[in-house]
């Protein structure tokens, strides 16, 4: 814990610093329970330097919220960035997946659990926007495209236009 004479280091604090240690006041917690409106009754605190006193141990008392706070919230864990031979792997498993459920919508959460959180939910909403078998119904919901195939596979073209092709 904070010592009060490294927290009001200031010359300006020294008469507070100096009742403090008198009363047996050494560490900030020792603050805690007392009434800074008693400094008031003695003559060497002037009601601004009993203004400032309260502000220091407020903004202090604030800060040791704030790191309980962050040292108590649950830190998430980010994927580890991956190679792009497992994020295409990860999109074939994604497409399999898709094809398998093809009889019905598929939420970005099942997505992001067939894939075992190794991909972001903003990274497979971008990849599965470029794939030609999935289509997207809204923010979280994709479903299997049945003509992806040959929409993103099309046919050579037929016999009459093919002497057209191999002339240019």
């Amino acid at each position: 814990m904070d010592e009060i004479k490294d927290i009001y280091n200031r010359e300006i604090y020294r008469p507070f610093v100096e009742f403090c240690s008198a009363h047996g006041y050494r560490t900030m917690r020792d603050l805690g329970c007392y009434d800074f409106r008693l400094l008031s009754r003695r003559e060497d605190f002037s009601p601004m330097l009993i203004t400032r006193i309260k502000a220091v141990y407020a903004a202090y008392k604030r800060q040791e919220e704030e790191k309980k706070t962050a040292e108590a919230a649950p830190k998430r864990r980010s994927p580890a960035p991956i190679s792009p031979v497992m994020e295409t792997q990860l999109l074939l498993q994604l497409r399999d997946y898709l094809r398998r459920n093809s009889s019905r919508l598929v939420t970005l959460e099942e997505l992001y659990r067939e894939t075992g959180g190794r991909l972001k939910r903003t990274r497979i909403t971008k990849l599965l926007a470029d794939a030609p078998w999935c289509c997207q119904v809204d923010r979280t919901r994709f479903f299997w495209k049945a003509e992806a195939r040959e929409a993103a596979y099309p046919l050579p073209a037929r016999s009459e236009e093919a002497p057209l092709l191999a002339a240019e």
